[in-house]
């Protein structure tokens, strides 16, 4: 941990929807069905083991995006991760039948992202376009 660094306990997560109702967009998660059963703070067990710590020292552990996905989201929607890093967004997707999009701008968490990504589906990655 850097010196004089405050350790952030939480993140914040954005939900975005195009739904309207009676011509305003919903104050509510209009993905999800339930009625005062999710606390605003999750609560999961520890990470462990974490095989990409010397490579990115923040991954936080498949369980939270998973249970994200499936609390939130009950239409299997797109999943946009705009700071992809190791791939852990990507990879609970994958596993809960969504369609990611990731943005990653270091080169080196592209790869780890990648190789992720082609172990867990058994597929092969190509680049659509180089910038």
């Amino acid at each position: 941990m850097a010196r004089n660094v405050m350790n952030a306990r939480f993140e914040f997560l954005v939900f975005l929807t195009a739904r309207k109702s009676k011509g305003r967009t919903p104050r509510s998660v209009p993905t999800a069905d339930f009625r005062g059963t999710v606390a605003n703070v999750y609560r999961g067990p520890g990470q462990r083991q974490n095989p990409y710590f010397r490579q990115h020292a923040a991954t936080f552990p498949l369980h939270l995006p998973k249970w994200i996905m499936e609390t939130f989201d009950a239409n299997k929607g797109i999943v946009h991760d705009p700071f992809l890093e190791t791939d852990t967004t990507l990879m609970a997707a994958e596993r809960t039948g969504r369609r990611c999009l990731g943005i990653e701008i270091e080169p080196a968490y592209c790869d780890i992202a990648i190789c992720r990504w082609e172990r867990e589906s058994g597929f092969t990655a190509r680049s659509v376009s180089t910038a």
